[in-house]
């Protein structure tokens, strides 16, 4: 049976907002946190339903699976201080409660390669294979795409816009985050483009 079919979407989206307003959470303004999630979800949704219609995958994707994704991306945020690894810090929080199939996605989205390859390596952080991180599967290809387009307040701003607010804010040097300059040198934003003209592709025949 499918992991995802046994879990209520309500339960997924207390359980996240039980931990992002725990008192040790790490994150400054849960309730936009809380918004993001909600706003992937409702927006996810939608592209994954546009994708099946689209019936350009053999199989389509998997709507219960996706969903659950989406609730749960940023659940290693409210564990993830000073350094930004929180795509890796929710794969980790994923497996030790038993949802492997949905950690093995939601560790792969955003620059979680970039961050792996350019910043845990590097720093000495953990030992891992950065390719554990890439985007290899359409579900992960997915979930980037849509949290892409989703801003950190549930709104819809398209993909585009968001990258381009990456390169402004991580370009000037007084908001520069070192770590993050390493991933705007790495390309790892114009592999979220590509990326998400990838998924584009998908659905756009129905247009």
């Amino acid at each position: 049976m499918n992991t995802a079919n046994t879990i209520d979407l309500y339960d997924a989206i207390k359980s996240v907002e039980t931990i992002a307003t725990a008192p040790d959470s790490a994150l400054n303004n849960p309730k936009m946190y809380m918004n993001h999630i909600l706003g992937e979800l409702i927006y996810g949704e939608h592209i994954v339903r546009m994708i099946n219609d689209a019936e350009q995958l053999e199989n389509g994707l998997d709507i219960d699976l996706m969903d659950l994704c989406f609730i749960y991306h940023d659940v290693g945020r409210p564990f993830t201080y000073g350094l930004d690894i929180h795509e890796i810090n929710s794969g980790i929080y994923l497996r030790s409660i038993g949802l492997d199939e949905i950690a093995d996605i939601v560790q792969r989205h955003f620059v979680s390669y970039e961050k792996a390859k350019e910043i845990i390596i590097p720093q000495g952080i953990a030992d891992i294979e950065p390719l554990e991180f890439i985007q290899s599967a359409w579900e992960p290809k997915v979930l980037t795409y849509v949290d892409l387009c989703v801003d950190s307040s549930g709104k819809y701003i398209g993909w585009e816009k968001k990258i381009d607010s990456f390169v402004e804010k991580y370009s000037s040097p007084e908001r520069a985050s070192p770590d993050m300059v390493k991933i705007l040198e790495a390309g790892g934003l114009d592999r979220m483009k590509d990326i998400c003209e990838e998924v584009e592709g998908l659905f756009e025949i129905i247009f």
